[in-house]
């Protein structure tokens, strides 16, 4: 079996899910073993509870390239997502797809480009739930001459060069609580929660239209109240996940939501991405795309956010491309195969010409 094929399936295999610290770094070490026998520099960052692994064909924290791809993974579905089989052309299991696919193919291209160029990797260790050893390495001092690609999601080999902002909070009531039976001039935390989601929603009221996507969306994700049915609960919370397109858009939705809710706590930010397509090193990629595969290539957006957000600080254009795959998150996640040989190639070919 190819050695990189064998790697992908032991990172599946370690589990590496985003709230298992112990796990995430346990691929992290699989990993590092893995690029030092083949003669890269290496450095296990400490972040809290977390390891964070950088690789590069030379010492030194600035490659002219930086790649950056996350081996922390969502959940499974099921356990047997944790044990990867290939079917037609396709490998299953949980993080072939997101993210695990992509950061062997930038394993792939360190071994391949050791003694040839300047290049290095970030690998982070928790994507998933934010992205803080992310922004931490970025802070350290790691970054990069030229150029940041970030492989994590496919778009028919267009190049991403924007995705959303993001916005996490968390909206809380209190009330004194009491029995069922005698709601009467008591204030209740579900009613002062869903009163204020009802006004929320009003002003997303048309997101169920899917072709309007690029703008700013709500989404309500998790509500708390209560323990048992014959009791009126003492506090109650809603989370509520915001994406938008301007940093101005994040400042602008919480004073709405303070408007309607005394009690607000943001709980994760992500800024939003937005690269010019007409920097020379992003032209250079498209055209590379182009040249390698035969076929137009362009640019494109998600809303989704990614590390890039942290690593655009470091002041050199930042996109992102990665494998095929579906089933992100979900049930049947799986990666197309060839995919991985495709983006090698690319990105081999694009080394050569930054240089």
């Amino acid at each position: 079996m190819d050695e990189y094929m064998e790697l992908m399936k032991e990172l599946i295999r370690c589990r590496p899910v985003s709230g298992d610290p112990s796990a995430v770094n346990r691929a992290n070490g699989i990993l590092k073993s893995f690029l030092e026998a083949h003669g890269l520099f290496c450095t296990l960052e400490q972040t809290g509870d977390r390891t964070c692994l950088y690789a590069s064909t030379r010492p030194g924290r600035t490659p002219a390239l930086l790649l950056n791809s996350h081996v922390d993974v969502v959940p499974a579905v099921s356990e047997a997502e944790y044990e990867p089989y290939e079917k037609d052309g396709w490998l299953y299991g949980r993080g072939t797809a997101d993210c695990l696919g992509n950061t062997v193919c930038v394993a792939k291209i360190l071994c391949k480009e050791r003694d040839r160029a300047d290049v290095g990797a970030i690998f982070s260790s928790d994507e998933e739930i934010g992205g803080e050893t992310a922004r931490i390495m970025v802070e350290r001092g790691y970054g990069a001459g030229k150029m940041c690609i970030v492989l994590d999601a496919w778009q028919e080999h267009r190049i991403i060069t924007q995705h959303k902002g993001l916005l996490s909070v968390k909206l809380s009531a209190h009330g004194e609580g009491g029995h069922s039976s005698l709601p009467w001039g008591k204030p209740n935390p579900i009613d002062i929660l869903a009163d204020a989601y009802i006004k929320i929603r009003a002003l997303w009221a048309e997101m169920d239209d899917p072709s309007l996507d690029w703008r700013n969306s709500m989404a309500p994700c998790i509500f708390r109240s209560g323990v048992v049915d014959n009791q009126i609960p003492s506090e109650g919370e809603l989370i509520l996940n915001f994406r938008f397109l301007e940093d101005s858009d994040r400042e602008r939705i919480l004073r709405m939501l303070r408007s309607v809710c005394p009690e607000v706590t943001v709980l994760r930010i992500r800024s939003p991405l937005a690269t010019d397509e007409n920097a020379p090193a992003v032209q250079l990629l498209k055209q590379t795309v182009e040249d390698v595969l035969g076929r137009p290539s362009g640019f494109s957006r998600v809303c989704g956010a990614s590390d890039a957000c942290h690593l655009k600080t470091i002041g050199v254009p930042v996109v992102i491309m990665g494998v095929n795959g579906t089933g992100y998150h979900g049930a049947g996640e799986k990666m197309e195969i060839k995919t991985m040989d495709e983006l090698f190639r690319i990105l081999t070919e694009y080394i050569a010409r930054l240089k």
